[in-house]
């Protein structure tokens, strides 16, 4: 199931600064912003406990989950273009043309579904050591975009933020390691880091994330 905390909606609700609830309860201000940020995969139950306590809330109130789980998996497919290659006209990212396959497996109770989805980077470069492209993102299938909407429904807005760093991280990862597969010296030695504006038919993914 996907689940999460509500400590950043909690503070903000109580107009709690972070340096304030550090203070009070001697949980390190660390700790404090990577809960509220959801990134901590697991919190000391004490921690849970502490913070329970000061703020006045059930564990039921503290967390927030639905029935549901969500996985990401994705594959870079990089083609390299055709065209003369020499010293003064060296190999750059814009001479590959970059697609992905994407595929969501989605479990519900007992069930599992697999929805297919396909991107594909345009307006592709290179500045600083870092490749800057857009990517769209659209379902392959009208069917299967139409069932996936139904599920997005069920998924609060507080769960989007998670769901887009898992899934871009993702995406970041497989284009990494899609460029390495071409064994081309020029980009692994070029290419430092990523930012990605996002063009995407899923609710979650929806605004630029600089990598």
């Amino acid at each position: 199931m996907l689940i999460r905390n509500r400590l950043a909606e909690l503070l903000s609700e109580r107009s709690l600064k972070i340096t304030r609830v550090a203070k009070d309860t001697g949980i390190s201000r660390n700790t404090i912003t990577s809960t509220a940020q959801n990134d901590s995969k697991m919190i000391q139950l004490e921690t849970i406990n502490t913070l329970c306590k000061y703020l006045a809330v059930t564990p039921n109130e503290f967390f927030q989950f639905i029935p549901i789980d969500l996985e990401f998996h994705v594959i870079t497919n990089p083609i390299q273009k055709l065209r003369i290659i020499t010293d003064e006209f060296p190999l750059t990212i814009s001479d590959v043309d970059i697609s992905l396959d994407l595929y969501i497996d989605c479990f519900s109770e007992r069930n599992k579904q697999t929805f297919e989805l396909e991107g594909v980077l345009s307006d592709v470069s290179e500045v600083d050591g870092m490749l800057i492209a857009t990517i769209s993102i659209k379902f392959r299938s009208e069917d299967e975009k139409i069932e996936f909407k139904k599920i997005e429904k069920m998924i609060p807005v507080g769960f989007h933020t998670s769901l887009f760093r898992t899934i871009t991280g993702k995406i970041e990862e497989s284009i990494t390691n899609g460029i390495y597969d071409l064994n081309i010296e020029s980009l692994n030695d070029s290419i430092s880091g990523m930012m990605i504006e996002y063009e995407s038919e899923l609710d979650f993914v929806y605004y630029p994330l600089p990598f």
